[in-house]
């Protein structure tokens, strides 16, 4: 048996809502579950497929295993007021960014700060979470966050925005930063 690929639908079905309370949805499973957060292009990821493989076949019946491909679902979404997502560019509220961090085995484990940078259509920066350096230079953020990396892949990161500004349609850059290094950069695109 091999670990079942979810859409967003299906895991809202089999993992839980986080959509609907992300901070505090409940786990709708029957039995426990690993849920890799992964991309095709992830070197960490397809090393990790045959481990999860061998998993899916040594606890068939008793652990439930899980791919979501982050590539396939979108990264950045709309949010209305009550965390749903919103079709209306102009009407958003919230805006949520999801990542994995691949393990590491060079990065020194502890707290980390994760800083959040969302270009608009017309190259400017939403702006709201506070600044940090970057190759010599001190950079505005959109949002951050702090983790506790221990070496080990951490699925589903989520950070929130509340929208402070007029969005509107067309294409946005999101760029994640962390010790002084781009972690990632990916574009999405909002509709009215």
């Amino acid at each position: 048996m091999k670990p079942i690929e979810l859409t967003k639908t299906e895991f809202i079905q089999k993992i839980g809502n986080v959509e609907a309370a992300p901070k505090d949805w409940k786990y709708v499973g029957d039995k426990p579950c690993i849920v890799d957060f992964q991309a095709p292009w992830c070197g960490y990821c397809k090393r990790l497929d045959p481990i999860l493989e061998e998993f899916a076949q040594t606890y068939e019946g008793r652990l439930d295993i899980y791919k979501v491909n982050v590539d396939k679902e979108e990264e950045g979404k709309g949010k209305e007021k009550k965390g749903k997502k919103e079709k209306n560019v102009t009407k958003a509220r919230q805006m949520m960014v999801t990542f994995t961090i691949p393990q590491n085995n060079s990065t020194p484990v502890g707290e980390k700060t994760i800083w959040l940078r969302i270009t608009n259509p017309e190259g400017d920066l939403l702006p709201g979470g506070g600044s940090f350096e970057f190759e010599g230079a001190t950079l505005p953020a959109t949002a951050r966050k702090s983790i506790e990396y221990a070496g080990e892949e951490i699925g589903g990161v989520t950070i929130y925005w509340d929208v402070n500004t007029t969005l509107t349609p067309g294409d946005y850059t999101v760029e994640l930063f962390c010790d002084n290094y781009r972690l990632a950069s990916r574009k999405f695109t909002l509709k009215k």
